[in-house]
């Protein structure tokens, strides 16, 4: 699925809450890919859906407030 401009502002505001909670993602002046993968995967689900994010990145996907993200292989 395409990255969506309504997106961007949910990727932002993910990026803020893991840097102000000192978890940071990526370097200080960067909005980086799993930002935007978590602003599009709450944009597409819903914010109050929760999702699950399929990826070999779980220590950092996992910091966003409503989403899961899980290795690829333990998904049915």
């Amino acid at each position: 699925m395409p990255v969506t401009t309504a997106a961007m502002p949910r990727a932002a505001a993910s990026w803020t809450l893991v840097r102000r909670g000192g978890t940071p993602t990526a370097a200080p002046s960067r909005l980086d890919a799993a930002a935007i993968l978590a602003g599009q995967a709450i944009e597409f689900t819903g914010a109050a859906d929760g999702m699950t994010i399929a990826t070999e990145d779980v220590r950092h996907l996992g910091r966003f407030p409503g989403s899961a993200a899980r290795p690829w292989a333990t998904i049915p």
